[in-house]
């Protein structure tokens, strides 16, 4: 690894990392940055641009339950691997960074606090998420490859995307989905503990995304395989962008071993709340991938195309879930800008106490 430094900034503070051997590393291996939060203070990295060749990484997030992260104003190259990293359960802040040809730019999973994650009450519209803000996304005629995927999520993940720009250059790539949200893929016991918990909750909003017009260039937006989405105000064009917000019902690779399908809702359920988005200036509607998946996505029950209500059920995540059952209503997003971006900061890598 080898590092150019001047001033501080995009441009300014280069960070080549171009470690690798050509196979899959493991999660912890050719990372540029580890961040190990503590309990208490926050960690903030600001102003790096990151070059990463081969099957370098970039930045890795680990630490306590609620610890405070914050990354911004970075920029991250052509990382074969996950640009950024969420491994526990965070009040994060991603904001004001840019990701050039990365095949996939993040990967949250709570691993450890995965069990704590779904017995804990939602956090929904608070800091208590890794919040991904005013970043761009950009895959150019340079991406080595054919598929592209944004971000990831599961074992009791928490996350807000919003404000985002994701623009696609590259005829004839395809991201299906772009946006992935994993479900229960165990079954769950009785004291709430499974092997591979779902994402507990995702909030996606007033994001864009223009996809290549070519013909072949295809985006499916989502596949949202369990835990409760909120999604409005997002804005997606491309000729062959799908319509639609695609829910999944996720419990293992045969899910019908760990759900009685006369019983509802399952482990990790869908709840959503899915409104005035656009695809090409359509309204965008919600759909399932598999007849098998129609009976956990119902209409009026757990699915709403408006707006969270005052008569709306509380959300019932799953057998073994936290009590009581959460209620999305009154749903206030977060205020914006996130709380933490004032007042600014020079560049570097900093403890705030």
């Amino acid at each position: 690894m080898s590092a150019r430094s001047r001033k501080p900034g995009i441009g300014q503070t280069i960070i080549r990392n171009t470690q690798g051997d050509g196979s899959q590393p493991s999660d912890y291996e050719y990372l540029t940055f580890l961040i190990k939060a503590p309990a208490t203070g926050r960690v903030r990295i600001t102003g790096f641009e990151l070059r990463l060749l081969n099957r370098a990484q970039g930045v890795l997030v680990d630490g306590p339950p609620w610890a405070e992260v914050r990354v911004d104003n970075c920029k991250f190259v052509e990382s074969h691997e996950r640009a950024c990293r969420v491994k526990s359960l965070l009040c994060g802040l991603f904001h004001s960074c840019v990701f050039v040809d990365c095949r996939k730019v993040f990967g949250n999973y709570a691993y450890g606090h995965r069990d704590l994650s779904w017995q804990t009450p939602l956090t929904i519209g608070t800091v208590s998420n890794t919040v991904v803000e005013d970043c761009e996304i950009r895959y150019t005629d340079a991406f080595e490859r054919n598929l592209a995927l944004l971000a990831s999520h599961g074992l009791g993940a928490r996350a807000t995307w919003r404000h985002n720009l994701i623009v696609n250059e590259k005829a004839g790539l395809d991201a299906l989905p772009s946006l992935d949200a994993h479900g229960n893929q165990q079954p769950v016991s009785a004291d709430n503990t499974g092997g591979h918990r779902g994402t507990r909750s995702l909030e996606w909003y007033n994001n864009t995304t223009r996809w290549h017009n070519s013909s072949g260039s295809r985006c499916k937006p989502t596949q949202i395989r369990g835990g409760t989405f909120i999604a409005f105000g997002n804005t997606y064009t491309g000729r062959d962008v799908a319509p639609f917000f695609e829910l999944r019902e996720e419990d293992g690779d045969n899910r019908l071993n760990y759900i009685d399908p006369s019983t509802w809702p399952g482990y990790d359920m869908h709840w959503a709340w899915i409104w005035n988005n656009t695809c090409n200036g359509e309204t965008m509607r919600y759909s399932y991938n598999a007849p098998d998946t129609k009976p956990f996505t119902v209409l009026g029950k757990n699915i709403f195309t408006r707006p969270p209500q005052p008569d709306d059920p509380p959300v019932i995540p799953g057998r073994h879930c936290s009590t009581p059952a959460d209620r999305v209503y009154p749903y206030t997003p977060l205020a914006y800008p996130h709380p933490w971006r004032a007042p600014a900061i020079p560049g570097g890598l900093q403890l705030d106490r």
